[in-house]
């Protein structure tokens, strides 16, 4: 039987598959813009775990003067990604109506991820002080040992 501890990295890990999920749609909407007849665009999106934290976010690709593609990482505000910053990144308003959409989605993961982290840290710190008073009280009880 797991612990809360534990139910929790579970749904944190689950906060990150569901994000990779909103980012293969993602993918999968801007391939259909081009049954739209626009462009595929720009901009991408991806999901990892980067020291325990979950990260969602948007990196630009630009094509270089050959056959190569500089990927350079489009920087969140602390809200998250403004509507203005997809705008300006994105090549068609088609494009940008997906990314805007992802974005709602990342959201809403991250301050799950947030609150789930907040949580976890209130459940060890509480640990912390109930072992340090059971060691407090098991000294006064048996002041040899």
């Amino acid at each position: 039987m797991l612990g809360i501890v534990e139910r929790l990295d579970v749904f944190y890990d689950g906060l990150a598959l569901a994000g990779k999920y909103a980012c293969d749609d993602f993918h999968d909407e801007k391939l259909g813009l081009r049954r739209w007849g626009e462009r595929y665009g720009y901009i991408g999106s991806y999901v990892r775990q980067e020291n325990g934290s979950n990260q969602y976010r948007f990196y630009q690709r630009r094509p270089t003067d050959g056959l190569t593609f500089v990927r350079t990482a489009i920087n969140p505000r602390k809200s998250g990604y403004t509507h203005s910053q997809l705008k300006r990144f994105s090549s068609s308003d088609g494009e940008y109506w997906i990314c805007a959409f992802t974005e709602a989605k990342f959201q809403r993961f991250r301050e799950m991820s947030w609150l789930m982290k907040d949580i976890r840290r209130m459940i060890n710190r509480h640990k912390k002080q109930f072992y340090k008073t059971n060691d407090e009280q098991k000294l006064e009880i048996f002041p040899g040992r």
